[in-house]
């Protein structure tokens, strides 16, 4: 089953309690002695610092300061580093301490400061460095320095207001460093450590005292935690607020970090309420809770050992009396592992490595033809926690959610997609680039289908030529790097498009782009010519620094070292071997910022087709290489077995560690994501009778998942209810679990025969959707007390637990029995509005949403009484999932050059014969996707544009005439939204309120809105007029002549009459009129005048 990092167990008790010397300890740490024995030092007001000995309690030292108190302190320690501690104090000194000899080193001035924030930490090359606050004439300021000869590196600011907190780290995405400043009282700042450039501004959502902390594994973005006064904590990653806390009773003072392969971050945070609580990031529980029997706690510090045990130190403050430092043990269930520890200087054996299958099948996967190269999958983390894949296949990128192998996306274009990069996830919204043939790259926008295009195909460019692509984040914004038809590199924002640069010299296109970023921060940026030259680029300058070859089919990897620098790997294929198929080789070369003679050569018999470096948590780096097998004999099963298959190798020793079977042709993507217990998710794309295939790879440094052992799988049923569940209880629906999973089967297919869930069984719905169907069936019922979650329980937590339930002894589950007759008795009363309103919406957006059924229910009474033939036609077009964002209104569900008869398209292009139909076959030919499109446009129509909609839902158009209107409104904004343009809606009951329709259950709006008013239509049109948007207007023709409408460019007139009282006005070229009862011809004329462009000549046929 999927991981799920479940919150651990902890155990708490106090090993040591001591008094202070003042009242009040401003900062903790933990430090070592020359044993490297743990020490916690203690700032506690005064001008000296005092250590403690936590195993005997007694004092180790006691530091001496300067004239003013010691605020904040750090430590340094590190593998064959010396211990030091960095102290600051009011009076702007900054002292390094060599704990060993307990003297001071030397002084750094900091200027004036009445509450220095501190940071000190040791480089990947084992420099020392510190951040330290200080107030200024214009303002504090954060200044970094190189604690090993004094000097001051940069400085940061000025900032907004006083520095609470501040923390570095180097981004894993970009390589360059970062540092994040929280300023009290207001947000927190993110600046670039190499050009000194404020890149972001956090906003908190109330005063905050900012504590930042970081994660121990190497690279990982720091967590920024916002701590309110009303004792709630907000939690902040990649520049996203993941998470809000709420448990404290007062304001936050302090905040720590510990962190495990097997639970994730554990947060401890401090509080004015006397209580130091240990929470669960990933699901937002509380796992511990410590009473310090004081009045406030006002500094914690944490620390893991090697044992896999943590004790945390925190410090009290008390009005009275003397402040007092107490150490608490943390006994944690499974055991932490030391990560920043944990740095294994051995090098990898064939042992350490274990690669298995992922255990979650994706739905959607299909044969990919052979020899379509390009980096074709493409693994990420979204901001909500979910690990997403996209990979190409033929014709289409798929995106899957791997935990549950259900299909999120599928975007679609005239190309065939060959080449993906994802966005930077703390860079806005997911996005996707994905370079096609013909040299275009688009950047999608995942979420909502729509894109931005680039046409790359430069001077020299040919018909079939693929653009390459990689991303990468520099100075807080994405950078695409693709190659152009010309061969030249063309660097974009990925936010607005605009180029920023151009590498490289005009001649053969790229084959291949890698980003990386080396040990000073320089972005670097390797490629490969389509003559078999291997170049590398430095991005800032544009200075070539490598050109190498030409190669064989070469194919290129960064490999990060452990002492922080940057090496390219880069592969040949040995032509001799074309004469012995059954055993291809490929050499191993590198170019590296410093010297590379010292690494191993390294020859692997496979005809590689890609390459890739996975890089554990303790530093050391893995080659993986994926082989092709196009060259194999088709006479022997097992060559092409060997060929396709992905081959480990140590990037120290050379050594080979393990030979994963060939399950593709030709493997051309390798792609890693590390996962909650530590083990990778690695991703293999390519062809083959799949495109894509997933596995995971742990050894030594990941420890199994705390999840029972599944002794049977978990049904998706039993998935999409829990899942379900979870969400209804957001509305504090809670039920029993065997409840909803009784219902999604009872509204299925083969469920109950009662007569009023027969009608929600014809919806013919998928399991997600019909959990809201069976929030509809138990809305009603009050659930019983025993069935909610525990207090301070998360969303997330919750789903974990009961996943890992189900995935327990499956004997043990116990089924609470349904009551039919209350159940029955619910389904009777649903009103049949309410399920037309529901056909209409479809199953995506109740899928997305269980609760809708639920707040529609009251409104659906004011929805008219469709026609089905209707219901048909808007079934027909209703968005789907798979919709991608067409060049005009006319081209929604296919090519404008496409020929022939399809089974998606636009109402424009439904085949008169359908119309023929009856209409309960109209309807279920809809609903199953059966109807027959032309897929050639009859004539060449310019794209529609954005327009407001105003629909009259007053008493005149009562009846048939808004049958009609709202139908058409309704194909109006599908058509927008499938030509992927916005649109909005005034309805004449709330005729001030514009009203964006940006998804389906928007669309719940122009059926179930009704007034009692007749003067709305003066009001919306003064609202509408105010958009500077073109006005749809939809009303019965009496209306519209009783008012000054002038149908035009500006004013699209839609009209309709009761049966028996036709107008005599004829259409025109933005006026149309439709009888009580439209037939598809009818709407799909008014759909064309309504999205007609104003460009287009009043005289010109419709």
């Amino acid at each position: 089953m999927p991981d799920f990092a479940l919150p651990p167990r902890v155990a708490c008790a106090r090993r040591l309690e001591v008094e202070a010397r003042s009242p009040w300890i401003k900062g903790l740490t933990w430090c070592e002695n020359a044993d490297g024995r743990p020490l916690v030092a203690a700032a506690a007001g005064t001008y000296q610092v005092q250590l403690w000995d936590p195993q005997s309690g007694g004092v180790y030292a006691t530091l001496g300061a300067a004239d003013g108190d010691v605020t904040s302190i750090a430590g340094l320690h590190g593998p064959g580093l010396a211990p030091r501690l960095v102290t600051a104090a009011t009076d702007g000194s900054v002292d390094v301490w060599d704990l060993g000899r307990r003297e001071r080193t030397y002084r750094l001035d900091a200027g004036d400061s009445a509450w220095a924030a501190l940071r000190a930490w040791i480089e990947p090359d084992g420099r020392a460095r510190a951040a330290v606050s200080s107030a200024r004439p214009d303002g504090s300021r954060v200044e970094l320095w190189d604690l090993d000869n004094g000097r001051t590196i940069r400085s940061f600011g000025p900032v907004r207001g006083s520095v609470g907190d501040v923390v570095a780290w180097r981004d894993a995405s970009s390589g360059r460093s970062r540092i994040a400043i929280g300023i009290n009282f207001s947000g927190c700042e993110i600046w670039d450590v190499d050009t000194g450039r404020l890149l972001q501004s956090l906003e908190s959502s109330q005063e905050a005292m900012w504590a930042l902390v970081t994660a121990g594994r190497p690279g990982r973005s720091p967590l920024l935690i916002a701590g309110y006064t009303d004792g709630t904590l907000d939690v902040w990653a990649d520049a996203r607020k993941v998470r809000q806390l709420v448990g404290h009773t007062s304001n936050i003072r302090a905040a720590a970090v510990l962190e495990s392969g097997d639970t994730g971050v554990l947060l401890i945070s401090a509080s004015d309420d006397g209580t130091v609580r240990v929470w669960h990031v990933a699901s937002g529980e509380c796992v511990a809770t410590i009473e310090s029997g004081q009045g406030m706690v006002t500094a914690v510090a944490a620390l893991a050992l090697h044992d896999g045990r943590a004790v945390v130190a925190l410090g009290s403050a008390d009005e009275f009396a003397n402040g007092r430092l107490q150490v608490w043990e943390l006994n944690i269930d499974p055991p932490l592992v030391d990560l920043p520890a944990a740095r294994n200087t051995a090098p990898l054996t064939s042992a350490d490595l274990t690669v298995d299958e992922w255990p979650v099948r994706l739905t959607g996967v299909r044969p990919r033809p052979v020899f379509t190269w390009g980096r074709n999958a493409a693994l990420t983390r979204w901001p909500d926690g979910r690990i997403v894949l996209a990979a190409a296949q033929t014709g289409e990128v798929r995106i899957w959610d791997v935990h549950t192998g259900a299909t999120i996306s599928v975007l679609r274009a005239p190309g065939e997609p060959r080449s993906l990069a994802w966005v930077p996830p703390g860079t806005g919204s997911p996005r996707l680039v994905v370079g096609y043939t013909g040299y275009v790259c688009r950047t999608w926008m995942v979420e909502d289908g729509t894109w931005v295009e680039r046409d790359l195909a430069g001077d020299g460019s040919g018909g079939n030529g693929v653009t390459v692509v990689d991303v990468t984040e520099r100075d807080g914004r994405a950078l695409i790097a693709a190659g152009r038809g010309d061969g030249t590199i063309e660097l974009i924002d990925a936010d607005n498009g605009a180029t920023l640069q151009t590498l490289g010299d005009v001649g053969p296109s790229r084959r291949g782009l890698v980003v990386g970023a080396d040990s000073a921060g320089r972005t670097m940026l390797a490629s490969l010519t389509g003559s078999g030259y291997v170049q590398v680029h430095e991005v800032d300058s544009g200075e070539l620094l490598a050109d190498r070859g030409p190669y064989q089919t070469p194919h290129i990897a960064w490999v990060p070292g452990r002492d922080g620098t940057l090496r390219l790997a880069h592969t040949t294929y040995d032509m001799t071997s074309r004469r012995a198929p059954a055993s291809p080789v490929s050499d191993v070369g590198w170019w590296g910022e410093r010297d590379t003679a010292s690494i191993p050569g390294l020859s692997v018999p496979l005809d590689v087709a890609s390459i890739t470096a996975l890089v554990l948590p303790d530093g050391r780096a893995t080659l993986l290489f994926g082989g092709s097998g196009h060259n194999q004999s088709a006479e022997s099963e097992d060559h092409l077995t060997d060929g396709g298959a992905v081959r480990f190798y140590d990037a120290e020793t050379g050594a080979e560690l393990y030979t994963l079977p060939g399950r593709l042709v030709q493997v051309f993507a390798l792609a890693t994501l590390p996962l909650p217990d530590g083990r990778f998710l690695l991703a293999t794309g390519g062809t083959g009778d799949e495109s894509v295939r997933l596995y995971t790879v742990s050894g030594p440094w990941a420890r199994p998942a705390r999840a029972p052992v599944a002794l049977a799988p978990v049904t998706a049923g039993l998935r999409h209810a829990a899942t379900g569940l979870v969400t209804l209880g957001l509305r504090d629906l809670w039920y029993p679990l065997s409840w909803i999973d009784q219902l999604i089967t009872a509204t299925g297919p083969d469920g109950d025969d009662d007569p009023g869930i027969r009608r929600l069984r014809q919806l013919r719905w998928p399991p997600a959707a019909r959990v809201g169907l069976a929030a509809l069936l138990l809305a009603d019922r009050l659930g019983a007390p025993r069935f909610r979650p525990p207090d301070g329980s998360t969303p997330g937590g919750q789903l974990a637990h009961l996943l890992a339930a189900l995935a327990s002894d499956p004997d043990s589950r116990s089924a609470l029995p349904l009551p039919p007759d209350d159940v029955h008795a619910a389904a009777d009363r649903l009103d049949g509005r309410l399920i037309t309103l529901l056909r209409i919406l479809g199953p995506d957006a109740v899928a997305a949403d269980p609760l809708l059924p639920l707040r529609l229910r009251d409104g659906a009474r004011a929805m008219p009484d469709v026609d089905p033939g209707l219901l048909g036609l808007v079934g027909a077009v209703s968005p789907r999932e798979e919709a991608v964002r067409p060049a005009s209104a006319n081209a929604v569900g296919g090519r404008p050059d496409a020929g022939g008869v399809g089974r998606r398209g636009p109402l424009t292009r439904l085949l008169p014969s359908q119309l023929a139909l009856p209409a309960d076959v109209l309807d279920l030919r809809a609903q199953r996707g059966e109807l027959l499109f032309r897929q050639q446009p009859v004539e060449s129509e310019r794209p529609p544009e954005p327009v407001t909609l105003i629909l009259d839902t007053s008493p005149s158009t009562f009846g048939p005439v808004e049958n009609a209107l709202r139908t058409v409104a309704h194909l109006i904004v599908v058509t927008l939204w499938r030509a992927g343009l916005p649109a909005w809606v005034i309805t004449t009951d709330r005729p001030g309120l514009c009203l964006p329709l940006r998804e389906r259950a928007d669309l719940a709006v122009l059926w179930t809105r009704r007034g009692l008013i007749q003067t709305g239509l003066e009001t919306g049109l003064a609202t509408a007029r105010r958009r500077g948007r073109p006005l749809v207007v939809l009303t019965d023709w009496h209306r519209a002549a009783d008012h000054p409408l002038a149908p035009g460019p500006s004013l699209r007139l839609l009209t309709s009459h009761v049966p028996g009282d036709e107008p005599d006005a004829s259409p025109g070229p933005f006026r149309d009129h439709l009888p009580p009862h439209p037939d598809g011809p009818a709407l799909a004329g008014a759909v064309r005048v309504a999205l007609r462009s104003a460009r287009v000549h009043a005289g010109a046929p419709r």
